[in-house]
């Protein structure tokens, strides 16, 4: 993975990956990094594992109440983790090495923007 400051090998999670926009091999947007999933390695040290996407971890982050009404709503179908392993740079964006059709999170973001982000004024989706 290359990370997004030339020459350093440090990536901080929540200024680089937290948010980020989600891009495949083939350039869609699929979705945005909504949480982390970190590994306490034995010598105290995290290490991230996967990055989770989707609404409901999205919505937890706002107020965990609202995270259990998406999931009653939802029920999980939108939920995705995405293995670190499939990040090939971090950027602007989180390119990731598979194409969107081989992504499940890219029929959630399309959901989103069919159901919800089209009555949002300015949304252009």
């Amino acid at each position: 993975m290359r990370r997004s400051t030339p020459g350093s090998r440090e990536l901080l999670a929540m200024r680089d990956l937290a948010d980020g926009q989600l891009v495949s091999a083939d350039g869609v947007n699929v979705g945005r990094v909504a949480d982390l999933i970190v590994r306490i390695e034995a010598d105290g040290s995290a290490r991230i594992q996967v990055l989770c996407v989707g609404p409901e971890a999205g919505l937890g982050r706002i107020w965990g109440p609202v995270r259990t009404v998406a999931h009653l709503l939802l029920r999980g179908k939108f939920e995705h983790e995405l293995d670190l392993g499939i990040v090939s740079e971090v950027n602007e964006t989180i390119t990731l090495t598979r194409r969107a059709d081989d992504l499940p999170c890219a029929s959630g973001e399309r959901w989103v923007n069919r159901r919800i982000l089209r009555f949002i004024p300015g949304h252009g989706g």
